[in-house]
């Protein structure tokens, strides 16, 4: 963790937020975007679903940015396994262009989209909806069989 998400996380003047999935300039691009906004941190970045459970339960982010390629299948698996094992964690799907996509991703239980011409006014108004909820569990529940 970097020192500034660990001191925004201690102020809780910053929302910190969990980036999963995408290639990996395309999370640190986010990262980058993200960083600069005086209300949100980047805590840290996971590149599919098992590290994405991991480090939520490590980190415990404020919210998850979930990257939904064009193919869609990984983004949207992500946010209906995350929903499933997290269900207060605010999840926000990372569209390029395609509204179907995006439709989707709010079926499976995102909480709001983050299109790519306004990442942070678009994650602003996603979060400005959500409730402070609890932390996530240290450890995910059992899947119910």
């Amino acid at each position: 963790m970097n020192p500034v998400t660990a001191q925004a996380r201690s102020t809780g003047s910053k929302k910190t937020i969990l980036i999963i999935g995408g290639d990996p300039l395309l999370r640190d691009g986010l990262a980058m975007i993200i960083n600069r906004a005086p209300d949100f941190a980047v805590c840290g970045q996971a590149e599919n679903l098992a590290k994405a459970i991991a480090a939520v339960a490590t980190l415990r982010p404020y919210a998850v940015l979930v990257s939904v390629l064009l193919d869609g299948s990984q983004g949207l698996d992500s946010i209906k396994s995350l929903k499933a094992l997290y269900p207060s964690l605010p999840i926000l799907a990372a569209v390029h262009d395609e509204h179907l996509l995006a439709v989707q991703a709010m079926k499976l239980g995102a909480t709001g989209i983050v299109m790519d011409e306004d990442v942070v006014g678009s994650l602003r108004h996603g979060l400005s909806k959500v409730q402070p909820l609890p932390q996530p569990r240290s450890t995910p529940p059992k899947p119910q069989s």
